[in-house]
């Protein structure tokens, strides 16, 4: 999946089911959380069974994200 990171965190949690415990309201800024600094392009993160890509940025910001669930 393709996910605009200035989509509600809110929403991407309901449609992934997921539930994390964050002052973040928006994409871009609960991937900043998670690591800990502007992310580049290329840069990743597992949260839950979820493995989470950079694909987009713009100097200072995280414009879009891909998600992936394991296969089963």
């Amino acid at each position: 999946y393709r996910v605009s990171c200035a989509t509600d965190l809110e929403k991407m949690y309901r449609f992934f089911d997921l539930d994390d415990d964050t002052e973040c309201s928006t994409v871009g800024g609960w991937v900043m959380e998670h690591l800990g600094r502007i992310p580049n392009e290329g840069d990743s993160f597992t949260f839950d069974d979820l493995n989470i890509t950079v694909t987009k940025t713009d100097y200072r910001r995280v414009l879009e994200i891909e998600v992936k669930k394991p296969a089963l």
